[in-house]
């Protein structure tokens, strides 16, 4: 594979143009973090640091990581999440070199901890940390609570790797070590297995997972919050690389339709979605809040899964029941839909609207580059619909978008 990446014909297929982690590290000193539930080398945290003419070469991002191609030393100072096997199972049959990257790193400063027990004991003042608490990319949620899967879904495998931490806990102690000091950090976090599990339509893993991930995002927004009388200084972020075709889109309202058994189709439907998992041998309850879940060309073919009920309050339903599904039995994938992408923070007005996916590096570097004091400002002002910023367009709308392009664009003067 090294050769392959050093041949002219192949010149212009690895990526050499440096991340905005690189460039931040590089340029402005920035501490740089990833912290993911799957394989630190797999396609997400690898668009921070990687730069390879394929995402399968694993084994070449980690030695990137450590290595730096456009940074003096290795590219993050914090690396949370699977794939111990890319770190420290190097062999010259595999790899072509004996390379032990995980020790490397810690004769390179980095804490390096392997399970969630490690990482909850670090020692303050830590500056770096690697933690690999998986061979391949960890477990989710659902089978981290040790809660049993649905008939229809897969026992959980965990290969020895059963005490992982969640998603939150590796967010919050990734925080506490890129804010230690006066310099400013980027740090991406991905909840990886609500796509993951999406693919084969494992319902289970997929809603836990995005729990998992909402908490994660509850710790950044506690962190970012302003404190008494000052402003946040952290632009929080939230988007997704792409829509699965299976979606999450809420709960049942009941206030348009009542906790009810469900009747039975009028008539033989047509087009019957096959291989479903609901027989519909009992009539279906959906108590209060419980996820809607349902197939389009089967009236009546819905299932009450999960159950709700959360007696511990971690925020984890226990779905006790376990119900089975009423979703087709085959592979689900990536969609073109458009995605949402949340902001909150200095600069968080520049993220409305409709834009193409590869703006967020401008808008994110033009947030870095300006006082965002009057953006802050006007958008608390539309939010109140009370808009009195000069402008020569009235209205909040009309107002955001013409301080959108104020902002993005420094020519605008209209």
């Amino acid at each position: 594979a090294a050769d392959l990446q050093n041949t002219k014909q192949y010149a212009l297929d690895n990526p050499r143009i440096e991340t905005l982690w690189e460039y931040l590290k590089r340029l402005h000193h920035y501490r740089t973090g990833i912290v993911t539930t799957a394989d630190v080398t797999d396609a997400t945290p690898a668009g921070e640091g990687g730069h390879t003419i394929t995402r399968n070469l694993l084994k070449d991002i980690a030695a990137q990581y450590v290595d730096g191609p456009f940074v003096p030393g290795p590219t993050f100072d914090v690396i949370l999440g699977g794939g111990l096997e890319q770190f420290t199972q190097r062999t010259v049959a595999n790899t072509g070199d004996t390379r032990n990257l995980a020790t490397e790193l810690q004769g390179l400063g980095y804490t390096y901890v392997q399970n969630r027990a490690q990482l909850n004991g670090i020692a303050a003042g830590t500056t770096k940390l690697l933690g690999l608490f998986r061979t391949s990319h960890m477990n989710v949620a659902y089978d981290k609570l040790g809660l049993v899967r649905p008939p229809d879904e897969p026992a959980p495998v965990f290969g020895g790797f059963t005490d992982q931490p969640f998603l939150d806990e590796m967010t919050e102690k990734a925080i506490d070590v890129l804010s230690a000091g006066d310099s400013p950090f980027i740090l991406m976090v991905e909840g990886a297995s609500i796509d993951k599990q999406s693919h084969p339509n494992h319902a289970a893993g997929v809603i836990w997972d995005t729990i998992e991930f909402d908490k994660a995002i509850g710790v950044g927004r506690a962190f970012a919050a302003p404190k008494k009388n000052e402003k946040s200084r952290t632009l929080v972020m939230v988007s997704a690389d792409h829509d699965q075709s299976m979606s999450i889109v809420g709960v049942t309202d009941t206030l348009f339709a009542p906790p009810a058994p469900l009747p039975a189709p009028p008539a033989p439907v047509p087009f019957p979605v096959q291989n479903t998992r609901s027989p519909l041998t009992y009539p279906v309850v959906n108590p209060p809040a419980s996820p809607f879940v349902g197939v389009g060309s089967n009236p009546g073919e819905v299932s009450g899964f999960p159950d709700y009920a959360d007696a511990d309050a971690d925020g984890y339903p226990e779905n006790t029941n376990r119900y089975r599904l009423a979703v087709g039995f085959r592979s689900g994938n990536h969609t073109g839909s458009s995605v949402p992408l949340t902001a909150e923070g200095p600069g968080a007005l520049l993220f409305t609207g409709y834009y193409d996916q590869t703006d967020i590096f401008f808008k994110t570097a033009r947030v870095l580059s300006i006082d965002t004091d009057e953006l802050d400002r006007c958008l608390r002002e539309v939010q109140r619909q009370q808009p009195s910023c000069e402008s020569p367009k009235k209205g909040p709308r009309k107002l955001r978008d013409w301080l959108i392009r104020k902002h993005v664009d420094p020519d605008c003067h209209d």
